[in-house]
């Protein structure tokens, strides 16, 4: 008798779940970042969890992204690049491809970012940018790195 038959009258009762809660990360008088988190298991060989961050303009209510926020975009990857190479050890002119990261081997900022009282924080969820097996990866590029390409009247 298999376990499942054991415990339910039905053996194909499976014992999926779904779990969401929801959090504050940040908040001050003219933005709020709240961070969803959904664990899953609907079967299948493991189950998933994913974040998403969301940020809002405390005064309409408009979505911000992070393009509202930082001045020079380009200049935001080279910082986003470098430091997602240090969390994962990375040399700076390892093949990011090579190493498991971005399947077209060019480094994409996440679009899933959220604020901190630390900095802007950046999450790629489970497959994302890597195999399930490399789990997510996240990274938090501090106010004082960011220097002045954040305008600090618009988060504070």
């Amino acid at each position: 008798k298999s376990r499942a038959t054991e415990e339910n009258s039905d053996p194909f009762i499976t014992p999926w779940n779904i779990e969401t809660y929801g959090n504050v990360s940040f908040e001050s008088p003219k933005l709020v970042s709240i961070e969803l988190s959904t664990y899953s298991y609907t079967g299948g060989a493991h189950p998933n969890t994913t974040v998403t961050l969301l940020n809002y303009d405390t005064k309409t209510g408009k979505p911000i992204t992070i393009k509202d926020l930082v001045k020079d975009q380009r200049k935001l990857v080279q910082l986003a690049e470098k430091k997602f190479r240090e969390t994962h050890e990375l040399a700076p002119n390892a093949s990011l491809n090579e190493e498991g990261f971005f399947w077209d081997g060019k480094f994409q900022l996440s679009e899933n970012i959220g604020l901190s009282k630390e900095g802007i924080w950046f999450f790629y969820n489970s497959y994302e940018i890597a195999a399930y097996a490399v789990g997510p990866t996240e990274f938090v590029l501090s106010w004082e790195e960011l220097g002045d390409l954040v305008d600090m009247n618009k988060v504070k």
